[in-house]
């Protein structure tokens, strides 16, 4: 019987070692691949403008102002360090759908409009096999807005268009009936949503239960003043 060195052994092992290492990462990736392929999750994006993360409970904040944002927080991830591309609607949500710097897509200003060489979020996602949807409470994101309804089969700003008759925390109540009852209908499809909600933009008009929430908490003064010079 042929004697094989031990130095040749060694790298034999280390390489048979080494191929079955390969070969489980393959098949672990494989597998997630596959689940995710064969059982696509259904995605539901959802924005607000005005929002400030250190005013959410999930973040730190003192107050009990987030408790629904908060229990869906102690059940995923919170990223704590996330910057946007721009200090308000137009650049930032354009940002978003298309993940390219304003730079690129140049929506600085309300009259701008997107390239239409840049694909979008939803298009991306509906030619994945997604329906795709969006219930947005925000004049200047709706269909004559930058362009970010390309790519969706539904697409309802009326919220915003009716804003001389309907207040913010109205349309957005609406939109999540709308929403829900969407979803409802499209119970067995692989759907990609998106929520744009404005209830924390100006103007600060809540309904009375929240309007009054924290004046007794002792972090917000009554009858303070303040000299004008």
């Amino acid at each position: 019987m042929m004697k094989v060195p031990h130095c040749l052994l060694r790298r034999i092992v280390r390489a048979c070692a080494f191929s079955a290492a390969c070969l489980a990462i393959f098949l672990l990736a494989y597998d997630r691949f596959t689940a995710w392929y064969l059982f696509k999750p259904n995605v539901i994006l959802i924005t607000s403008d005005s929002l400030r993360p250190d005013h959410l409970g999930c973040y730190g904040y003192m107050r009990a102002t987030s408790p629904d944002i908060d229990r869906i927080a102690s059940e995923g991830v919170i990223f704590t360090n996330t910057v946007t591309p721009g200090s308000w609607t137009m650049p930032s949500i354009p940002s978003l759908m298309t993940s390219t710097h304003p730079r690129v897509h140049r929506v600085m200003l309300v009259d701008r409009k997107l390239p239409a060489r840049l694909p979008l979020l939803a298009e991306v996602v509906r030619d994945a096999g997604f329906t795709t949807a969006a219930f947005v409470n925000h004049l200047w994101l709706g269909t004559t807005g930058p362009g970010v309804a390309r790519g969706f089969d539904t697409f309802d700003n009326s919220y915003a268009l009716n804003r001389a008759q309907v207040a913010h925390h109205e349309g957005d109540s609406l939109l999540t009936d709308d929403l829900i009852n969407w979803l409802d209908r499209n119970g067995g499809k692989r759907v990609f949503v998106w929520a744009h909600y404005m209830n924390p933009h100006y103007p600060y008009t809540p309904p009375p239960p929240q309007r009054d929430l924290f004046d007794d908490d002792g972090l917000y003064e009554t009858g303070r003043q303040a000299p004008v010079s």
